[in-house]
């Protein structure tokens, strides 16, 4: 498989990567956009005469249609460089290079809206070794480029053939690490098989590890700027292993945002530890009888706490 990493530090030169890796991708070009990073990309899109179709039909959930995946024609020189804007200044786009055509891409990212993956609610699946994983249909946000990104290097031959359909090349930048990943299609790829793709157990802890790598990291940043006389009573090892220990919990808490993830490790910091033992704090965050977000109960935790600390 030939996927390659273009990684650099520099927010500038890394910009420019991008541009170049993206003017060599073959045409014609497409791009699939991520609409929960706008109010309504829709709208956004057609405001700018940029024409758009959703890889979700009509008729179910129209939030979830809104803020789902977008399929846009880069048909010329105005639209890519708009497109390429929107991808640089946050992660909600993937690239795409099919000679087929946008309705042959459309068909089959269509096909890659849903994958199967183990059943994590079903304890020790597949374990003793040799006993059947049993695997469940799950949504692929193939359209964010962070979570592509991350499976791209991983996938065999034969799920690598499911996932690149009619196309011969994708560029996702992958923000989480800085690095873009760019896949061409090999000439000797198999036959794509049919069903939905599956992903194997070994390549979801892959991720999942590497996620919580690069979480743990910027938790450690965060907590070094906002409260650096804390985190200098730690050495460097202590402190990445507070963070760690502060992910991992806040990840059980059910939190899934950065700043969530930033701001319970910094209510965990300056409580002692103290804000996961309190039986009031806990009994709120593991909650089910409520419509707000463990992301959103964590903010609102820390308002309050802000406002007692801020009253004496």
């Amino acid at each position: 498989m030939d996927t390659q990493t273009i990684e650099t530090q520099d927010t500038e030169a890394s910009n420019g990567v991008f541009r170049v890796a993206l003017d060599t991708m073959p045409t014609p070009l497409f791009a699939v956009l991520d609409g929960g990073h706008f109010d309504d990309l829709e709208d956004e899109l057609a405001d700018a005469d940029i024409a758009s179709r959703s890889l979700f039909l009509k008729g179910g959930n129209d939030e979830m249609r809104r803020d789902g995946p977008w399929l846009v024609t880069l048909k010329n020189r105005s639209i890519r460089e708009h497109i390429e804007e929107l991808a640089l200044k946050k992660p909600c786009a993937v690239f795409w290079s099919c000679q087929a055509g946008e309705d042959a891409l459309w068909r089959h990212l269509r096909g890659i809206n849903q994958v199967l993956v183990p059943d994590d609610r079903i304890l020790q699946n597949g374990r003793p070794a040799g006993k059947p994983i049993v695997y469940e249909r799950v949504l692929f946000r193939h359209w964010d480029p962070n979570v592509l990104g991350s499976f791209l290097p991983l996938f065999s031959m034969e799920q690598f053939a499911r996932i690149f359909g009619p196309a011969t090349a994708i560029l996702a930048n992958v923000t989480n690490n800085g690095r873009f990943k760019r896949a061409l299609r090999p000439p000797n790829l198999p036959e794509a098989p049919g069903g939905l793709l599956k992903i194997e157990p070994a390549q979801i802890e892959i991720v999942s590890q590497a996620k919580i790598s690069t979480m743990v990291g910027r938790v450690s940043e965060y907590l070094s700027s906002v409260a650096g006389e804390k985190c200098r009573e730690f050495s460097n090892n202590e402190l990445t292993a507070f963070a760690y220990g502060s992910v991992r919990e806040s990840i059980d808490l059910g939190v899934t945002s950065e700043g969530s993830h930033c701001r319970w490790a910094y209510l965990k910091l300056l409580s002692g530890g103290r804000v996961s033992t309190s039986p009031q704090v806990m009994r709120a965050m593991r909650a089910d009888d409520t419509d707000i977000s463990p992301n959103d109960r964590v903010k609102i935790l820390m308002q309050k706490i802000m406002q007692e600390v801020k009253g004496g």
